[in-house]
C-alpha cells in the first residue's frame, strides 16, 4: 500500500504579556514580566509534549492513531533586533514583554492510499547467458 508521507511543520509561537493596572503604569510592566518568566521557566523545565506524556481528563481516542502519536517540543527562538521591530510594526502596537518559541515536528497527514500493489512471493533469478559472435 502506497501513501504519502506525513509533511512535517515548524510552527512560531508569541506568547506577550500586557498587564496595565489603573493606578500605577510600571506594576503592570512588573506583572507582565513577571508572568513571561513563569511561562518561560515552565517551557525549560518541559518543552516535550506528548499525548501520553500529558493530563487529560478526557478518554483516549480509540481509532485516532494520529492524535495518540502526536509529539511536539518547544525550542527559545531569538529574534535579531531589527525582526523584533519587524514584528511589532507588523502588528500595528507597541513592543509587550514577550517570548518566542519554535514549535518542531507537528506531522500532517491524509493517510489517503494511493494504490495498492500485490505482496511480492517469489523472485526469479533467471540468467540469460548471451552468446558471444566472431
Amino acid at each position: 500500500m502506497y501513501e504519502n508521507s506525513p509533511v512535517c511543520l515548524n510552527l512560531y509561537v508569541l506568547i506577550t504579556c500586557n498587564y496595565t493596572p489603573d493606578s500605577d503604569p510600571t506594576k503592570g510592566y512588573i506583572s507582565s514580566l513577571k508572568r513571561l518568566s513563569f511561562i518561560i521557566q515552565f517551557l525549560q523545565g518541559k518543552n516535550s509534549f506528548s499525548y501520553s506524556s500529558s493530563v487529560s481528563d478526557f478518554p483516549a481516542p480509540n481509532s485516532d492513531f494520529d492524535l495518540l502519536n502526536l509529539k511536539f517540543t518547544l525550542e527559545l527562538y531569538t529574534l535579531t533586533f531589527e525582526q523584533i521591530n519587524h514584528l511589532w510594526g507588523s502588528l500595528g502596537g507597541r513592543q509587550v514583554p514577550f517570548a518566542m518559541y519554535k514549535l518542531r515536528l507537528i506531522a500532517i497527514t491524509d493517510r489517503k492510499r494511493l494504490r495498492e500493489v500485490p505482496l511480492i512471493e517469489e523472485i526469479d533469478t533467471t540468467i540469460l547467458k548471451i552468446s558471444e559472435t566472431n
